[in-house]
């Protein structure tokens, strides 16, 4: 692992008002915020606007508390905490993505608010079967687009989405080379540097992101691999959250090569498809991404993805990094866990906040999963 790159892109991450800022000077746009995850980038940015993903890292919990209810997930509650103390006051609109019943309330509360001068729902298919899921999504990028056009004064036509898809899918393609570098090339990289790259990269106006990815890939395929042996485990889950928690994994001995995570190889695996009409192109990548939570899909059940994935990789073991009240994960996990003792595949649940004060009760059970794998 190197410490400077890792430093770095954390401090890219925490500083994303930063980059906006700059980015506004040079451009007089708009920045337009999205909650995690499956918002796509390329109608913000076909918009005319910069797209920043709302990481929430690091939030103390305040004033969020007078509008949420305390048992959502620790996630939403850090979103709502930024927008009501107006520390997103950097943004000029968000995105909320209707993903469960948390987010779906958590548009309202923001919109009575009025948090920020634009407020967009994406209501994302809740089922992947039939023509009609494609027809519907189709039709909901057209009004996000026409919202976003009310914003920015420009309308994401197809020539500007092409250009946004062409772009987001070249950012794409250099972070699945990192991960393919994390999974093919034990010892090269951590995927502590993995996760901070792909965090950083949601921070950056998108040129400068590709920019910076190409970098770090240049550097990181000259290293010489340390030796690694430790047994190999699948991280499954939302979001790798608190990021520490990946050295703690890694600390223990265990081999990140492979991951489920909804911000992680979901994002990052899969461009859009060039050659289609841009929102068919886009609708399409969403209804044939991995199989998502909370959403019925046509192909094999998430567990039978999950096996597939162990057996592609060998890994000997799964680390589900469950957030607290996600209710979506809880009711998926145990159809998940049943799977995989049939199959004797060992697993650890962890359940995370963005709020943790310490990692050490977290540490001592991932130390004790490694001595049981090893």
């Amino acid at each position: 692992m190197n410490r400077e790159w890792l430093d770095q892109f954390e401090a890219i991450s925490r500083d994303a008002a930063g980059a906006v800022a700059r980015w506004k000077e040079k451009s007089g746009g708009k920045a337009v915020g999205w909650m995690l995850t499956d918002v796509p980038e390329e109608l913000i940015l076909a918009a005319g606007a910069l797209p920043v993903a709302v990481l929430a890292e690091g939030v103390t919990l305040g004033v969020a508390d007078k509008h949420f209810q305390g048992f959502a997930c620790s996630y939403s509650r850090s979103v709502l905490e930024l927008l009501a103390s107006r520390r997103l006051s950097y943004l000029d609109g968000i995105v909320v993505p209707y993903i469960c019943d948390t987010t779906r309330a958590l548009d309202l509360v923001v919109k009575h608010h009025r948090f920020l001068p634009f407020t967009e729902c994406l209501r994302i298919p809740k089922s992947t079967l039939g023509a009609g899921a494609l027809s519907y999504y189709r039709q909901e990028l057209l009004r996000l687009a026409a919202s976003l056009a009310g914003l920015t004064g420009t309308y994401p036509d197809q020539a500007r989405l092409r250009e946004a898809i062409q772009l987001l899918n070249r950012v794409r393609d250099r972070l699945e080379r990192i991960r393919r570098l994390l999974r093919d090339r034990p010892g090269l990289l951590s995927a502590s540097e993995y996760f901070a790259a792909l965090r950083a990269s949601l921070a950056l106006p998108k040129e400068e992101a590709l920019e910076l990815l190409e970098r770090f890939l240049a550097e990181a395929e000259k290293r010489v691999p340390v030796p690694a042996a430790g047994p190999v485990v699948i991280l499954a889950g939302k979001v790798a959250e608190p990021p520490a928690l990946l050295e703690v994994i890694e600390s223990a001995g265990l081999q990140v090569k492979e991951d489920l995570l909804v911000l992680g190889g979901r994002y990052v695996t899969g461009g859009v498809d060039a050659k289609l009409d841009p929102l068919e192109a886009l609708a399409r990548r969403q209804l044939q991404q991995w199989p998502m939570v909370g959403v019925w899909d046509h192909r094999p059940r998430r567990a039978d993805f999950l096996l597939e994935r162990i057996a592609a990789v060998g890994a000997r073991g799964v680390i589900f990094l469950i957030q607290k009240f996600c209710e979506p994960w809880e009711i998926d996990y145990p159809g998940m866990k049943e799977a995989l003792d049939q199959a004797g595949i060992p697993s650890l649940r962890l359940e995370t906040e963005y709020q943790m004060g310490s990692l050490e009760p977290l540490r001592t059970r991932v130390e004790a999963f490694a001595e049981m794998l090893a």
